[in-house]
């Protein structure tokens, strides 16, 4: 299972009704780091640094936790968002050996790879950068470690692709209302009972005496 958070109550909707996944430009990213290539020259070994690249891509970003202080401070409108829990098990089409999954849904493909931390840029075969996609992987699987806390993992696709894919229904398992999300809770469990969307529903809180994220399940009757 992996998660993503909505601090858009409107993009949480629809990802829970019209099933869709919206990709972004990683040229449009406020990390620097993330807009620095390093290509290397097989043949000759010269190493480049461009600050500028035409490399292009698009990524939808996920996290390994749902429970990250932090990941609801900065990406879930400070806690009075929500948090989709996807898994894609059902999309995935072949798992190749550098670790990535290839995933297919509704015709159009996309990978699946978990983020790696580290203060060096890793350098790309810049002859192979528009033919061979395993290098767009690599060159956008990489973020400075201030970052690792994300415990991100990446949907990526191709620039020239669409920016939206839908997925199917089964994909979308469980959403977490934040410790702050109240008065639209009401709205979205309604939308859901309505389009009779089978998905576990979870309330965000905070243990004060270990400083702890847990959540409460809010399927059991009592």
């Amino acid at each position: 299972m992996i998660y993503k958070y909505y601090k858009n109550i409107e993009f949480a909707k629809q990802a829970l009704i019209n099933r869709q996944l919206f990709f972004s430009n990683v040229s449009t990213f406020n990390d620097p780091y993330e807009k620095i290539f390093v290509f290397k020259d097989k043949d000759t070994e010269q190493v480049f640094v461009s600050h500028d690249s035409k490399i292009s891509g698009m990524v939808c970003c996920f996290s390994k936790d749902q429970r990250s202080y932090l990941m609801w401070s900065h990406y879930a409108n400070s806690h009075s968002g929500v948090c989709i829990g996807y898994d894609f098990s059902t999309t995935i089409i072949k798992k190749e050996k550098d670790g990535y999954a290839k995933c297919i849904s509704n015709g159009k493909e996309f990978v699946l790879n978990e983020v790696n931390y580290d203060v060096y840029i890793p350098s790309v075969d810049m002859k192979l950068m528009h033919s061979e996609f395993d290098e767009t992987i690599k060159a956008f699987s990489n973020k400075m470690e201030c970052w690792k806390y994300e415990n991100e993992i990446r949907a990526i696709r191709n620039a020239k692709d669409s920016n939206i894919i839908e997925i199917p229904r089964e994909c979308i398992k469980e959403i977490y209302y934040g410790w702050y999300y109240d008065e639209s809770r009401e709205m979205l469990q309604k939308l859901i009972n309505e389009n009779k969307i089978d998905i576990k529903e979870y309330k965000m809180s905070v243990d004060f005496a270990t400083k702890q994220m847990f959540y409460m399940d809010l399927n059991k009757t009592f």
